[in-house]
């Protein structure tokens, strides 16, 4: 009777740990996000911070793939908004939050992102998710080519 006692407490608190965007057009984060590629992951370095490495402990703990990481280092595919270009190696940071995505070594993602004090974060409710052979991630980078091409265009 106890247990059945905590868990509307249980439940109820699940809803913290969700991710909750209100998603504006794509159209306006492509004309407005900072920083905007493809990239594929080359190295995973959550042990490099304590707050990574405290993250990871916590992987541990709910039994998630500890092969998988949130800040990590990332080859350029194409750069689409940006300073960087295709080859070039960047850092990206985490907020190690749910609403992030996490990493293989081989990932492949497009990537909507900022920076914080000079370190490239993943813009949270964004259009950042991984590379698949999806319609809509299909559509996803028909948008993108077509709106930065009328940008080097016009």
């Amino acid at each position: 009777m106890k247990h059945l006692l905590l868990l509307p407490l249980f439940v109820n608190n699940l809803s913290a740990y969700a991710c909750d965007c209100l998603m504006s057009p794509v159209k306006t984060h492509i004309n407005t996000t900072p920083y905007l590629i493809t990239g594929e992951v080359i190295e995973l370095l959550d042990n490099s911070t304590s707050e990574g490495q405290s993250h990871r402990q916590w992987l541990r703990l709910t039994r998630q793939d500890s092969s998988r990481g949130y800040h990590v280092r990332i080859r350029v595919l194409e750069s689409f908004r940006g300073e960087f270009h295709a080859g070039d190696t960047i850092e990206l940071k985490s907020h190690y939050t749910t609403c992030e995505l996490s990493f293989s070594v081989g990932t492949r993602a497009v990537l909507f992102m900022h920076k914080e004090a000079d370190a490239l974060f993943i813009t949270h409710c964004s259009y950042s998710e991984y590379v698949t052979n999806e319609e809509h991630f299909t559509d996803l980078m028909k948008t993108i080519y077509a709106e930065t091409r009328r940008k080097r265009q016009g």
